[in-house]
This record gives C-alpha cells, structure tokens and sequence, in this order.
C-alpha cells in the first residue's frame, strides 16, 4: 500500500498509530538464534547468572557497576578494580577507551576491564553509572554476546538504551527491542518502524518513516528499506551502506544481497554479524571476517572457520585471496612446503596491515612445525606467529637448533623468550644477545626500532640491561618526538606505582591508541611496557612489548 510522503493527515494518523503500539512479535525472517542468550523482558527482576563462569556480584539500588561476568579465575580483575581511584576520573577515561583496535593485546584488556565488575568507592552522584558506561564501549567494540552476557546480569533496563537495543536485535530478539524505550527521537521512530514491519502492518512503518524525516533522520539506507518492504519500492542495493543494527534488521526482512558498501562505516558489531552470514556473497564475508577479527568483533576460531569455508574461485578480492592462502597454510602437505605456504600467508599479510591477525589465524599451523635445520629458513616467521599468538613457550624448542639459525634471528629469538617467558637463565644469554644486537642496529633503522623496544622492555621487567642498552634508550633519535604529553605520561607513571589498577589499564591504552602497539612510537611503548609492569601486569607488558617489535617489521628471517 503507498503512504502520501507529503500527507499533514498521514503524519497526524501515525503518531496515533506510534502511540497505540504495543511491541512487535517475533517471527518469520526475526526469529532469534536459538542458541543465543535471552536478555530479559523490560519487566523481568535481576536474572541469574549464565553459566561458564560467570560472576554475578550483588546490585546496589541504583547502580549495577558492581555487576560483571568475568571471575577472577576467569581474566576479570576484581572487584577492587578502581580502588585509589575517584568516579569522576575512571568515568572520563573509560568514555575514551580505545576498543575495536588493531592490538589482540590491547582489545583482551579493554574487554576484561568492561566485564569486570567493580565501582569506585564515590560512585553513586552525578552522570552515568560506570555500567552503563560499560555497556556503550561493548557496544561500541562489537563484542554483542559480551553485551548481552552484562545486560542480562545486570538484570531489566540497566544499561544504556541504545546498546541493549543494539544487542537484542544483533542477538535476533527484535519482539524484545521493540519492548525498549529509546525516548521520544529519531532513533525510537526507526525502530518502530522495524517493530511495524516484524508486526506486519506497513502502512504504520511507512508512517512512523515518515515522522523519523519530519525528526531530521537522515538514513538513506533506512528509507530505502522501508520503501522497499511497506510499499513495495524498488530497491537500490546502493544505498544499503552505513547500516546500523536496525538496518540490518531491515536488510535480513528484505531478503537483501548486500554488497561492498555494506562495510562502508559499519560498526564492528554489524561487521561480525556480515562475517557470519551464509546469504552474502564469499567476497563480502571474507572482507568482514578478516575485519571483524582485526578488532577483536570475532574471535580468531570463528573467523578461521568463516574463511576455511569459503569457495575463493578466482579469488579477485584481497580478502578472498587471503582465505585462499590461510586454506592452503592449513591444508598443504609436507613440512617445508606447510613453511612455505604460512610464511607467503604472512608476508601478504603483513603488506595489507594484518600481521597481528593473520599471526591468531595461523597458530596452530605455525605450532606444528617441529624446529629442524630444514626449517631454519622459516624460523623468524614461524616464531613471530607462535609469539604474536600469546605461544612463547614453543620458542625454547626452536633455540635448541641454535647453531642452525642465522646469528640475528637467534639472538632476537633470544631476547624474544626472555621479554615472553622470562626465567634467571634466559636473561643470561637474552642480555649477551641485546649487546650485539644494539651493535648490529647502528646501521638497520628497523632493527634499532626493535632493539629499543626490547630494551625497554627487558628494563622495565627488571633486567639489569647492559649499558650499551641504557645508553641507545638515553639517546636514540627514534625515541623523539613523541606524541604522548608528559603530564599523561606522568599520570600514567603515578597510576602504577600507587597501585590503582584499573585506572594504570586505562590510561595505558589510551596512551597506546587505536593503533595500538605496533604503530604507537616507542616511547610510548616502552612508557606504557614499564606502567604495566609496575602495576603487576608483567604477562600483559609483554604482550605489549612483543605487538611492538614484531607486528610492526615485516617478516622474513631477522625481521
């Protein structure tokens, strides 16, 4: 049925329409995932907690902060989280936490912060709840089952609005967004249309469409889905880009193919929810998958299962062609040519910026090639992907075929386990090594940046570092100009030697940026190294310090 687009009558008719309307009911292309986590209904009390470890702590009247769903033994870090640490500070620092970046590292830490419950000991006066701040960055970081895990712990309407929204429809539990209340804006008006569609009645969704460019909306994506599903419009794959998650809602109901520009701006929670839809084109999940699993949306597994899947044909797209590499990393027979296939799969990597990632997807392969002087050639790339993938311990096998190796990957190697796995013995031979490597890098500019980084790093987990060390750290023009400001780098100082643990986590990675270790100048790495170290944080130091120097040089042997 057409609706006048210009009709004062017809914007009158849906406002009443709007008023009377009670909530979608699931079904048909909105039927929910079965296998996904109910959140509960607007009116339901405090849920219990989902299975697998979650910690649920008991709500305070008003703020459910103290609410998480990580136990310690879990990776959560305590309800004493923000001990030392005022509300009015944690709650400007986590509105600017850096989620969704390019660093495994620093993304496992942003996630364990927000799942973590815990609240300052001032909590409770103006602004919002460190929850529903948490709520917005898990949304914002795409982490959608994390979400919906704290906003079912945290029990009905906790939260921020627009995350649980987001969450639910993402989940496929539209009847149940339709039952939240996001105000009296442009927002609430394009969710009533989704909620009109889901009910069947398209001239109150084409109505309330109406209403939403009366309130300024400007969707084109939007509109072109709701002209398309209540009039019957033509639609323009085109303008199917910006998506949000009522327009992909919207998309799943057209049945649509969605294209390139579908990721055009996509939040990473849209993002993993493309990856993971077997009606889009190969190409388009590819693309999503690797992306998704950039920033953390997907876990390495599920975006290895994504690519293993997919036909590559030809493989045109980059994407395609990495699946294509990744498919033949796992596949190939024979020990050397399995080398070679995964350092080809990294080296294209590295050339797109997904070093980091593809080192997650790689792993395993990377884990079964036994150290041999056969596969001394690979060496480098093999063990920066067992390092890159949090498998340090593996490195010792590949140093008992020391004399097989060249003398610079050997003793990066070394230098390497000590920052992973350090032990009195492995500082021993990692110190005698970082003495020739500061030699060996007077004249390799990407090997200084290395060194620095691993000096910084040997030095801040309490190595005695040799005084040719000490001085490139004191000297070296690499170390100038760099971005972060001393009062932040102060603060962050002061943070770690007081002890105040999550307020150490949070300005450490915003120090870092998105960009995270591997494009964060080395000061600042070794800053943020040295901050976490201090705090007790000595794995995750590492971590940092390890994203640094091998995720930024491109790989091969030496680096």
């Amino acid at each position: 049925m057409s609706v006048s687009r210009n009709s004062a009558g017809a914007l009158i008719l849906a406002a009443a329409l709007l008023a009377g309307h009670s909530g979608a009911q699931d079904g048909g292309v909105f039927s929910r995932d079965p296998a996904a986590a109910p959140l509960p209904p607007p009116d339901a009390g405090p849920q219990d907690p989902a299975p697998g470890g979650v910690e649920v702590r008991p709500l305070d009247a008003t703020d459910p902060s103290q609410t998480g769903t990580l136990s310690e033994a879990d990776g959560g870090l305590g309800g004493a989280l923000w001990a030392g640490s005022d509300y009015a500070t944690v709650a400007e620092l986590m509105s600017e936490l850096p989620v969704a970046t390019s660093s495994p590292a620093m993304n496992d830490l942003a996630r364990r912060l927000l799942l973590t419950g815990a609240k300052p000991d001032d909590a409770g006066g103006q602004g919002d709840t460190l929850f529903v701040i948490r709520t917005r960055k898990l949304d914002e970081a795409g982490l959608t089952r994390d979400l919906a895990g704290l906003l079912a712990a945290g029990g009905a309407k906790s939260g921020d609005p627009t995350a649980r929204v987001d969450a639910l429809l993402l989940e496929g539990q539209t009847a149940e967004a339709c039952a939240v209340d996001l105000g009296d804006g442009g927002l609430m008006l394009q969710l009533r249309a989704l909620c009109q569609i889901a009910d069947g009645d398209a001239p109150a969704a084409a109505m309330s469409a109406d209403l939403a460019r009366v309130k300024g909306v400007d969707d084109p994506a939007f509109f072109a889905l709701v002209a398309h599903l209540a009039d019957g419009a033509p639609l323009d794959g085109a303008a199917l880009k910006n998506l949000t998650p009522i327009t992909y809602a919207l998309a799943e109901a057209a049945a649509a193919k969605l294209g390139p520009a579908a990721l055009e701006n996509a939040d990473p929670g849209i993002v993993a929810a493309l990856a993971s839809d077997d009606a889009q084109s190969a190409e388009l999940r590819a693309t999503a998958a690797e992306r998704a699993g950039q920033v953390g949306a997907l876990p390495a597994g599920a975006v290895i299962d994504i690519l293993r899947a997919l036909k590559t044909g030809k493989a045109e797209s980059d994407a395609l062609a990495g699946a294509e590499r990744l498919q033949k990393a796992i596949a190939t027979e024979g020990l050397e040519p399995r080398a070679q296939a995964i350092v080809a799969a990294l080296d294209q990597a590295a050339k797109r910026n997904l070093t980091t990632l593809y080192a997650q997807l790689l792993a395993r392969a990377a884990w079964e090639m036994p150290p041999s002087a056969t596969l001394a050639p690979y060496a480098d790339a093999i063990t920066r992907i067992l390092l890159l993938s949090g498998r340090g311990d593996r490195i010792a096998d590949w140093l008992n075929v020391a004399e097989t190796l060249s003398a610079r990957v050997r003793d990066e190697l070394a230098v390497r386990l000590a920052i992973a796995a350090p032990t009195r013995d492995r500082a021993v031979v990692a110190l005698s090594a970082l003495v020739r490597l500061v030699q060996e890098s007077e004249h390799d500019e990407a090997l200084s940046a290395r060194v620095l980084i691993y000096a910084g790093a040997l030095d801040a987990l309490g190595y005695a570092i040799p005084s040719s060390a000490q001085s490139l750290l004191q000297s070296s023009p690499l170390l100038a100009g760099s971005s972060a400001g001393q009062v932040e780098t102060a603060d962050l100082a002061a943070a770690a030697r007081d002890k105040r643990t999550g307020e150490t986590l949070l300005r450490a990675l915003i120090l870092l940026g998105r960009g995270g270790p591997a494009q964060a100048h080395p000061a600042t790495v070794n800053d943020v190294v040295a901050a976490l170290a201090t705090a007790g944080f000595q794995r995750e130091a590492s971590a940092v310090a390890l994203e640094a120097a091998l995720a930024r040089a491109t790989p091969g042997e030496g680096g």
